[in-house]
């Protein structure tokens, strides 16, 4: 039976691409950062023995049913034995939508999960975080959807996870909550204290920062051999 180390890949939006935010004063051409993209997190905690594609794409809130499509079918090719899906479903959720939005934000939630099913693999799923804290820096207020609508849409994701023994949820959704009330964080095999906290997100409380994007990663893979 193969390993799903053998050959996992990344999928998703800037968080997986990476993104620093001084980048946001230059021209946005850069496919990925060098520094924060997760993929090199996670090759960097298997000492460079896996090579781990990443088709994120930090412009996914342009168009994210077709990019999201995208992705799947070119991961679906590689033929995986892992995939990395942490902020995946994040742009989903969250973007402008007609009126109130809500119905459209779960219904198209679900176009999302849809497009995950389509793997038969291991899967690391990301649930969607509230970050509030990033309105007025790099979200607008209409972007972001209302505490209870983030609420349903997490508690839908953990029951399409609980009936697919092979998926695992990454819960940002916690990651971010810690950070914002910058208090101490566990999530196994990482514990960090309040001081530790504070440098977890850039500027823009939206983006992880190179600590940030480690921490991820450690518990990521720490979730995938769960299913090992």
């Amino acid at each position: 039976m193969s390993s799903p180390l053998e050959k996992p890949i990344a999928i998703g939006a800037s968080v997986t691409s990476g993104l620093e935010i001084t980048e946001l004063t230059r021209v946005w051409g850069h496919p990925k950062s060098d520094n924060l993209a997760f993929d090199l997190a996670l090759e960097k905690l298997l000492h460079g023995e896996t090579r781990i594609p990443n088709t994120g794409n930090r412009y996914c809130f342009f168009a994210i049913e077709k990019m999201g499509h995208l992705q799947v079918n070119r991961a679906l090719k590689y033929k995986p034995s892992a995939v990395f899906a942490i902020d995946f479903l994040f742009w989903y959720v969250y973007g402008h939508f007609q009126g109130e939005g809500v119905n459209a934000r779960l219904a198209r939630l679900e176009r999302g999960l849809a497009e995950l099913a389509r793997f038969d693999c291991p899967l690391i799923l990301g649930d969607i975080p509230d970050v509030q804290g990033a309105i007025h820096k790099v979200l607008s207020p209409s972007q972001v959807p209302r505490p209870d609508v983030l609420k349903s849409a997490n508690r839908r994701i953990r029951e399409w996870a609980a009936q697919r023994p092979k998926v695992r949820i990454l819960s940002l959704s916690y990651f971010m909550e810690k950070v914002q009330a910058k208090e101490e964080i566990e999530i196994p095999p990482v514990k960090l204290t309040k001081d530790q906290t504070l440098l977890l997100l850039q500027r823009d409380q939206l983006h992880p920062t190179q600590a940030g994007v480690d921490l991820l990663a450690k518990v990521s893979l720490a979730l995938l051999r769960e299913i090992e």
